[in-house]
């Protein structure tokens, strides 16, 4: 078992200065208006990937279980 609490998406909204770079060179939208929040996902989502790519790489993907839950609500 492994149990890993993320940090992203807390106070201070931490992101790569790569993925910051990425969503402020966007243009803003109904679907995207912070580029900070947006590079916070979007570094969760490829850790998250990492992950995945390991667990697969062990070859324990086929037996094992990955819940992934937030208790922050939305964005406001």
């Amino acid at each position: 078992m492994v149990y890993l609490p993320h940090y992203a998406i807390h106070v201070g909204h931490p992101t790569l200065p790569a993925t910051l770079a990425k969503f402020k060179a966007k243009r803003l939208g109904m679907q995207h208006d912070d580029p900070v929040y947006a590079g916070t996902t979007y570094d969760l989502d490829d850790g998250v990937g990492i992950l995945m790519k390991r667990i697969a790489g062990l070859g324990l993907d086929k037996n094992t279980l990955v819940i992934l839950t937030s208790d922050n609500g939305g964005y406001h």
